[in-house]
């Protein structure tokens, strides 16, 4: 495979985002918050400088979905950590885990969790954590996703997703 002197350092930078995190799970991935997708036609999607994905709509909420990679068809999920920005203390960043079946044409959807509320200012970071439990199942080599709602900007202080982390076993 050939990639142009332009497409590498973004190739690159995809394949850094990508690598495997130093711990003593040798299957821990991690990917910055710029990998999610903004879904429907709500909020505002703005990637900053340190690759968070953040929403800067001051009225309506964002939706975004954001990839699970997995490098093995056989694969099942751990937990999967959202971290970022909540910078609102009216509204609350929630996430929920899904799979496809790709044979089939739907979504296995897992159980909804929240960041709770926090304060305005940078002592609002919060570790969104699906628990094992809560991860529903992949079959037939199908993929799998986190979907997330950021809340609108309140007081000029916009909430984020900076990573999601997952353990892939």
């Amino acid at each position: 495979m050939k990639i142009s002197k332009f497409a590498a350092p973004a190739f690159a930078s995809l394949l850094a985002s990508m690598a495997i995190v130093g711990s003593a799970n040798a299957d821990d991935k991690v990917l910055p918050g710029m990998t999610c997708v903004k879904q429907g036609d709500g909020g505002t999607l703005q990637v900053d400088q340190w690759g968070k994905a953040r929403n800067l709509n001051a009225t309506q909420s964002l939706q975004v979905i954001c990839p699970l990679v997995k490098d093995d068809a056989a694969w099942s999920v751990d937990t999967v950590q959202i971290r970022g920005l909540d910078g609102t203390t009216a509204m609350e960043i929630g996430c929920t885990a899904a799979a496809t079946d790709a044979t089939q044409d739907f979504i296995i959807w897992g159980t909804k969790v929240y960041s709770g509320a926090g304060a305005i200012s940078n002592t609002g970071w919060y570790n969104l954590v699906i628990p094992t439990s809560s991860m529903p199942s992949i079959q037939n080599s199908g993929s799998s996703f986190v979907t997330c709602v950021i809340p609108p900007m309140q007081n000029g202080v916009a909430s984020s997703i900076a990573s999601v982390y997952w353990n892939e076993t």
